[in-house]
């Protein structure tokens, strides 16, 4: 495994474990679905981080596409697979929102950072 997705695994659960227990204690009714949503959020950011990184070496010019696009299946995992969970347990939609949203926006965020920094290292290079 690259160096890279390794400390994006680290510093994205250096992150999400303080946001989840402040998460936790506002909405406390809760704690298993919001434990899986964090997970997955987790996995599905490392998976496209992963992609992302694997991709960088041969498909620069793409890595944007591919990060929107990576963006796009979270969301279509969320509505195939949480969502439903969600609409079963009847909980409130804007609890439902937080519950995915706040994990998706950490993740987004240090993926853009990282990405960031891989393409103007790209640039950088003769």
């Amino acid at each position: 495994m690259s160096k890279k997705i390794i400390i994006f695994a680290l510093l994205l659960l250096g992150l999400f474990i303080p946001a989840f227990l402040v998460h936790q204690y506002f909405i406390p009714d809760y704690p298993t679905t919001l434990f899986k949503s964090y997970l997955v959020n987790y996995i599905m950011a490392l998976l496209v981080y992963a992609i992302l990184i694997i991709s960088s070496k041969r498909f620069i010019a793409q890595l944007g596409f591919l990060y929107m696009a990576g963006s796009l299946l979270k969301f279509v995992l969320f509505f195939l697979f949480l969502n439903p969970i969600y609409k079963v347990l009847d909980i409130d939609t804007k609890v439902v929102f937080l519950f995915f949203f706040v994990p998706y926006v950490i993740a987004i965020i240090l993926e853009t950072k990282l990405l960031s920094n891989i393409l103007i290292a790209s640039d950088k290079k003769p």
